[in-house]
């Protein structure tokens, strides 16, 4: 009887026990590396459970390591503080109590935790990430180091090269040296130096190759090239990949079913890619106008549009030139004849320069029309006077050479 009523007891006393120390309140500190480099920052966590008060978190050596808190407040949670890493050495950072509760007990706590951290010269790795020679096989290529983008033609009839390259600091590695195969035209080559410390440098190649058949095209003064690779043409919403025939060679094209343009690419003497419309041997090169909430096209203003006392004009909207019609007297409002590119609908737009707003307008045209049928009515009725007035004329003189012959018999 007396062990069973012992074994009761102590498995009271372990509960209680087990109890109390589940919700003991407990102090901790962490860093995140205990060894750190001079610059750089080290990031110490405090963690307080079952506690809520201040705290003091200090360095012993601030020349070292730099940073804390005095009388930090800390409720039963984790706290981070950054220290930074001044110069070489050791220092301890300690978190100590000030004024802190226990939960548990509903006393005061006190105790202190330390975590040491060292701190390093950093070692010193080269960052020379710079090319020491590249060259091309067959090809000229002036380089230097401080250079990284090149353009060299390759004569037609090579579908391959190979680039060469040594790197100026015998540590760093470069990649994308080698054999490379040609297609027509532009073809991208990236050599890549990453040096010692990891930084990295990108010098990139342009070998261009001479087209057997090329298709040269001239646009208000200015040459370009028909890209005829499908890779190079970039695609564009609301268009489908397309074809057309150009000089009797097939080339890669973007078509919209809505507005029913058809695009082509261009390559300029300096490698600048444009877009033009293509139709039927026709090129204008391609300028998307994008004003308030709408896609725009601009086109050649219709002549019959044009009144006699509006003036042409160009303005500069977003960079882009835009030619304009405007009224002499009226400031900051110009005419803009365009496609809608969502619609496919060619129309007259107002736009006010001051407000930066457009809007399409149908008095325009309307207005243009309805002087058409004025004259047009004007025309009509001054022919059906001549025609009265001839015809008058003519019963006239029927009418006075039969009174005459009359008379005469």
């Amino acid at each position: 009887m007396f062990k069973k009523f012992s074994k009761i007891i102590l498995s009271i006393v372990l509960f209680i026990s087990f109890q109390n120390s589940a919700h003991a309140a407990s102090l901790s500190i962490s860093a995140s590396s205990r060894n750190v480099i001079v610059g750089s920052n080290v990031t110490v966590t405090i963690k307080a459970s079952d506690l809520a008060g201040t705290f003091n978190i200090k360095s012993s050596n601030s020349s070292v390591l730099s940073g804390g808190a005095s009388n930090s407040w800390i409720e039963n949670g984790s706290v981070t503080y950054s220290f930074k890493a001044k110069k070489t050495g050791s220092a301890t950072v300690t978190v100590s109590t000030v004024d802190v509760s226990d939960f548990s007990t509903a006393g005061e706590y006190k105790a202190s935790k330390s975590v040491t951290i060292n701190v390093s010269e950093p070692v010193n790795y080269s960052k020379n990430n710079y090319l020491k020679s590249l060259s091309i096989e067959g090809a000229k290529l002036d380089f230097s180091k401080e250079k990284t983008s090149y353009s060299v033609n390759i004569e037609k009839g090579k579908n391959k090269i190979t680039i060469n390259g040594t790197a100026d600091d015998s540590k760093a590695k470069v990649s994308g040296l080698g054999e490379k195969t040609l297609e027509e035209g532009d073809n991208y080559f990236e050599i890549k130096v990453t040096a010692e410390n990891g930084s990295t440098r990108t010098y990139k190649i342009n070998a261009i190759l001479e087209e057997a058949n090329p298709i040269n095209v001239k646009i208000d003064d200015s040459e370009y090239r028909v890209i005829k690779k499908a890779s190079l043409l970039e695609a564009k919403e609301g268009y489908k990949e397309d074809k057309v025939t150009i000089d009797g060679i097939e080339v890669p094209a973007l078509k919209n079913e809505i507005n029913n343009l058809t695009l082509i690419g261009l390559k300029d003497n300096e490698g600048n890619t444009v877009l033009a419309i293509y139709d039927n041997g026709n090129y204008e090169i391609y300028k998307e106008l994008e004003i308030g909430n709408l896609k725009l096209l601009q086109l050649e203003f219709p002549k019959d549009l044009i009144k006699t006392n509006y003036e042409k004009d160009e303005i500069t909207y977003n960079d882009e030139i835009i030619n304009v019609y405007k009224m002499p007297e009226v400031k900051d409002l110009y005419f803009i004849y365009a496609m809608n590119l969502e619609t496919g609908q060619k129309n007259v737009y107002r736009y006010d320069d001051k407000e930066k707003t457009i809007q399409r307008t149908i008095e325009y045209q309307e207005k243009e029309t309805v002087d058409q049928d004025k004259i047009k009515d004007i025309v009509i009725k001054v022919g059906i006077i001549i025609g009265c007035a001839v015809l008058s004329f003519i019963v006239i003189i029927i009418t006075m050479a039969v009174k005459i012959k009359k008379i005469n018999q």
